[in-house]
């Protein structure tokens, strides 16, 4: 077993890059999920390259329609390199146009625009992984050059499903999503069913439905996807996190450290699999554990809010409310529209006797997402601060 609470994830020095969601050029608005799809395949497929460190999908489309500099997202990202892009496409034409700039300096090591036809979309991505590579100066492994020509699947048709499905479970979905992505797998699976990725993808939905329902078809659904999965991609490690955390929610934490584990072997920088890998470790009440796990993804990417978030939760049950209150604060400068992380920073205020910022967090947080909780809570606080009207 490793151990998640030693060293540094990354060597020193290290090329590191952040790839961030492509542009949507294309007068159809819907075609925003091919932009997002193909820049998150090119993410996947530099993550199998062992020499070079990737930012976490979720933090890198945490950018996703903000106007912001080169250098502000890399410093979040935790990265010296940024790729970025635009995709037009047009019936059957695609033009796909990529840059990568160096964040310390804002020189562009590389660019290229291709003009291809969409049935070409995978030998687009392989070169732009490879083109990378190339520019970083990398001397990979043959095991790395190997995984550069992974082709995910055969079918164009397969493919365009498994990418609206992967649309719908980014950023906070619905179950009525959740279940859209989970038809859209189920489509890309039947076309091909040797498709990983799809089984993927109806791995995450499935996981995050038996997260809401806790019912036993779901987990059976979950658990055989995954199993499926793996099956056909050993090495993906999004799916031991996926699988890690489906026996996490069913309380089998043995299992799901060692999928967990085996996620981070696969993928130093999976700060997912390091946030389900501290949550089971806090479920095991090895509270040092789980806090060194969660400092460990912070370590990572300490641009990346949630890892703060997550350290605030923890603090703040563990009954450390001064340092929880500086995780909380740390998570929503990172990310100001964070309804979330406002009512967390509120409720840790109001436990220390602060009802006056108690009351201001716990606006903000009504500002963004109004809840009942959070209407409830600052009057609460007006009321231990005499404002009873």
């Amino acid at each position: 077993a490793s151990d998640a609470g030693g060293g540094p994830a990354t060597a020193v020095n290290r090329p590191s890059i952040g790839v961030l969601p492509f542009l949507n050029l294309s007068d159809d608005r819907e075609n925003e999920y091919f932009a997002d799809g193909l820049a998150e395949e090119i993410l996947n497929l530099l993550v199998r390259v062992r020499e070079v460190d990737v930012a976490s999908r979720t933090s890198s489309f945490f950018f996703k329609g903000k106007d912001v500099d080169i250098k502000a997202v890399a410093d979040q990202l935790g990265v010296t390199n940024v790729l970025e892009g635009s995709v037009r496409r047009q019936g059957n034409k695609i033009r796909v146009t990529a840059q990568l700039i160096r964040a310390d300096s804002g020189f562009h090591v590389w660019s290229n625009t291709y003009d291809r036809e969409l049935e070409d979309i995978f030998g687009i991505q392989d070169d732009i992984a490879r083109q990378i590579v190339n520019a970083l100066e990398l001397a990979i492994s043959s095991e790395s050059d190997e995984a550069l020509n992974h082709v995910p699947t055969d079918s164009l048709d397969a493919y365009q499903y498994y990418l609206q499905g992967r649309d719908y479970l980014r950023g906070e979905y619905t179950e009525e999503q959740l279940m859209s992505a989970q038809l859209l797998f189920e489509k890309a699976t039947a076309i091909d069913g040797n498709f990983a990725e799809a089984y993927a993808g109806l791995c995450d939905s499935l996981l995050a439905m038996y997260a809401r329902k806790r019912s036993t078809s779901f987990f059976e659904q979950a658990e055989r996807a995954c199993h499926r999965g793996l099956t056909l991609d050993a090495k993906a490690s999004d799916v031991h996190a996926a699988l890690g955390n489906l026996y996490r929610f069913s309380g089998q934490a043995d299992k799901a450290v060692m999928e967990l584990e085996r996620a981070i072997a696969l993928n130093q920088r999976n700060v997912e699999a390091y946030f389900g890998l501290a949550d089971t470790y806090k479920m095991q009440n090895d509270g040092e554990r789980a806090e060194q796990t969660y400092q460990k993804a912070i370590d990572i990417q300490p641009g990346y809010w949630r890892g703060h978030l997550e350290m605030g939760i923890f603090l703040y049950y563990a009954g450390r409310l001064s340092e929880a209150i500086a995780s909380y604060s740390k998570a929503v400068s990172l990310a100001p529209d964070n309804a979330t992380g406002h009512l967390n920073l509120g409720s840790a205020y109001f436990l220390i006797g602060d009802f006056a910022n108690a009351a201001s967090a716990w606006r903000r947080s009504i500002e963004l997402a109004p809840s009942t909780s959070a209407y409830m809570n600052v009057g609460s606080s007006y009321y231990f601060l005499g404002l009873f009207d």
